[in-house]
């Protein structure tokens, strides 16, 4: 017995039914799968990759700017160059002394490049030492030809005020020489790369961060620091959990921002200034306490600081400032 007309429609009908919602759930199911995938990869990326600025612990971006080269430059340090600008955004900062009792600070750039920062001065042989920890890259105005033939013949790579790039140097009229020269320290990256220097390649190097936060209460009010004829003390603050600076008893600011100084370690290198690898006593103050131990430091080698039982001294996260002072300093702290 045949189909009627009206049977054959329904099987028909049925059968284009059943097509359509295997369609559907086929392109459904599949439309599943490119947002479970999509939202998986997102939520990895967001929640499990964290990168951390090398010279500061504090957390970075991306993994692409930890491998931009930190770059150094000499701050001065004489009465007439105060206040400086871009002390502020330093992330490593090394003060040691020179002729006439005075200081002048070896400052590194990475996390934060300003757009100027300055007054910057001639390079001295303390300059190869930190740049052989840190593999950063040196801008200085002159140096003394023994210097520089120091300087040289490390393998240093730098460049100096002779090459007069206005998009990075500048000698302002509103302050004598030599306390006048300021470099855009932002535009450092773009302009290097037209001499043939890359930036952005750089064997990633770091201090011994600490893992677990300091758990004994504050007990450090303030830290004094003689260099010859000036001095920079440096004073607990409870609101920030940070030392600010002070330079020859007044708040040490920035000029543009007018911020003082500030730094989450304090460390105190004693050191034979005649051969800066040569190690020595150290004492890092950290949440307002004090930690006293040795120091050491080779090429390619951070400072490493060990306590008295051999065991690594940590650097709390954040700004660090070295006081790199002569072995006979007499570092006055007072205790809260």
């Amino acid at each position: 017995m045949g189909l009627t007309k009206n049977q054959k429609i329904a099987i028909v009908l049925g059968v284009l039914v059943l097509a359509a919602l295997a369609a559907g759930m086929l392109y459904a199911l599949s439309r599943v799968g490119e947002d479970e995938i999509v939202d998986s990869t997102t939520s990895s990326d967001k929640v499990d990759q964290v990168y951390y600025w090398p010279l500061t612990h504090e957390e970075a971006p991306d993994g692409e700017v930890i491998k931009r080269r930190p770059i150094s430059m000499k701050i001065d340090n004489h009465p007439d160059a105060r206040p400086q600008t871009g002390l502020p955004s330093a992330d490593i900062v090394y003060e040691t002394e020179v002729e006439g009792g005075l200081t002048r600070f070896h400052v590194l750039f990475q996390s934060d490049l300003p757009t100027a920062a300055g007054p910057m001065r001639s390079a001295r042989l303390s300059d190869t030492w930190v740049v052989s920890q840190w593999d950063s890259y040196l801008l200085y105005s002159g140096a003394a030809d023994d210097v520089l033939a120091i300087l040289k013949s490390s393998g240093i790579e730098m460049i100096e005020e002779q090459v007069n790039d206005p998009r990075v140097w500048e000698r302002v009229n509103w302050r004598i020489a030599p306390h006048n020269l300021y470099i855009h320290v932002n535009a450092v990256p773009d302009v290097i790369a037209e001499y043939g220097v890359n930036l952005n390649s750089w064997p990633i190097r770091t201090l011994d961060f600490e893992e677990e936060a300091v758990t004994e209460a504050p007990n450090i009010a303030k830290i004094n620091v003689p260099f010859g004829t000036s001095s920079c003390s440096w004073e607990w603050d409870e609101a920030t959990y940070m030392f600010k600076r002070f330079q020859d008893g007044a708040a040490h600011t920035d000029l543009v921002s007018g911020e003082q100084v500030m730094a989450h370690n304090v460390v105190i290198l004693w050191t034979n200034y005649s051969d800066f690898h040569s190690g020595g006593l150290a004492s890092l103050f950290k949440d307002g306490v004090r930690i006293d131990g040795t120091w050491s430091t080779a090429p390619g080698q951070p400072p490493t600081l060990i306590d008295a039982t051999g065991q690594p001294i940590t650097f709390k996260e954040g700004k660090t400032w070295f006081e790199v002072v002569p072995l006979d300093t007499p570092v006055d702290v007072v205790a809260l």
